[in-house]
């Protein structure tokens, strides 16, 4: 794996990272975070792989770019919805 692939990877960890606490804590309209979040895990996710192997056609680059990108941010996402949830939820049942 070259620098750039790993430099690439660990700015989507961060995506991912970024999105989760966005979510949980409110930081920001939840429907920008996730739009910012989708694109910004996909694009990087399709350089990565684009980086990790030369002879990855750009098809098959941006395919699973989408399908590994959008999976990890997808299941983000769900988990930090439903933590999010359940702190809503106890706080206006102790309400």
């Amino acid at each position: 794996m070259s620098i750039t692939a790993l430099i690439f990877f660990f700015v989507f960890s961060l995506i991912i990272i970024g999105m989760y606490i966005a979510i949980r804590r409110e930081l920001m309209n939840p429907g920008l975070v996730v739009a910012i979040g989708i694109i910004g895990s996909t694009f990087m996710m399709m350089l990565t792989i684009k980086q990790m192997n030369a002879t990855v056609s750009n098809f098959q680059a941006v395919f699973f770019g989408f399908l590994i990108g959008g999976t990890f941010s997808v299941i983000a996402l769900v988990i930090a919805w439903y933590f999010h949830s359940n702190e809503l939820r106890k706080h206006y049942d102790e309400g």
